[in-house]
């Protein structure tokens, strides 16, 4: 038997041919987003020194690293090469903050020449990095006018459309991190200088593999 409408009649359907919606292997549902998320290396690829990233979206910007790089031969007179940071002092009104992997030049080498460009935003390390980055800072008399900040790998710190948290990485030197950063795109993942060392020196912290593993559960938009 078939049921009748509310008024008596057979209800009316519609024929209409089903799309079936297919998944790509790999490929993430996300909702809809309002912006873009812009990844800007301006030092540091295909070369060994200057490492410095952008990372915009709408209004606010973050910068992970600042380095230098020692000159090559053909560089004569020539003490250091810094990035060009043309674009960050077009737009420093938008940079909420710096974030430095470890303590290492090529990480950290830049940041006496570019921070006054760029109206002394914020930085923040893990200790030892903060500390050498306080002396570099101090044969430059600028410390009055910067802002140094000391992190714990489990903090989080919240700039702007950014929340950015930290794991710890073996490296040569102490205090070295990766930084995870979730943005309203998704989330990038940025290792820094990292090795897996499983006997490091006593004076160097093992590195956080549990949060690595964690990170492979999760959906990373990016791991630079």
């Amino acid at each position: 038997a078939q049921r009748q409408g509310s008024q008596g009649r057979k209800p009316q359907f519609q024929n209409q041919k089903f799309q079936p919606q297919v998944q790509k292997e790999g490929q993430i549902d996300r909702a809809p987003i309002k912006g873009q998320l812009r990844i800007i290396p301006i030092g540091g690829l295909e070369e060994i020194g200057k490492n410095m990233t952008i990372f915009e979206f709408e209004n606010d910007i973050i910068i992970v690293d600042m380095g230098l790089e020692f000159p090559s031969e053909e560089l004569l007179g020539i003490d250091y090469v810094i990035p060009d940071v043309k674009y960050l002092e077009k737009n420093k009104k938008k940079i909420r903050g710096i974030f430095i992997t470890h303590g290492h030049l090529d990480h950290t080498g830049g940041i006496p020449y570019i921070l006054p460009k760029l109206d002394f935003p914020p930085i923040y390390g893990l200790p030892l990095t903060i500390g050498l980055i306080a002396e570099r800072i101090e044969e430059f008399k600028i410390q009055k006018f910067t802002k140094l900040n000391s992190v714990k790998s489990d903090e989080k710190i919240k700039l702007g459309n950014f929340s950015v948290t930290f794991f710890r990485v073996a490296h040569s030197i102490p205090d070295s991190m990766g930084i995870i950063i979730d943005t309203p795109a998704g989330k990038i993942v940025t290792t820094g200088d990292f090795k897996f060392d499983e006997t490091p020196a006593r004076n160097i912290q093992k590195a956080e593999m549990a949060k690595m593993e964690e990170m492979g559960r999760q959906n990373v938009l990016a791991l630079l």
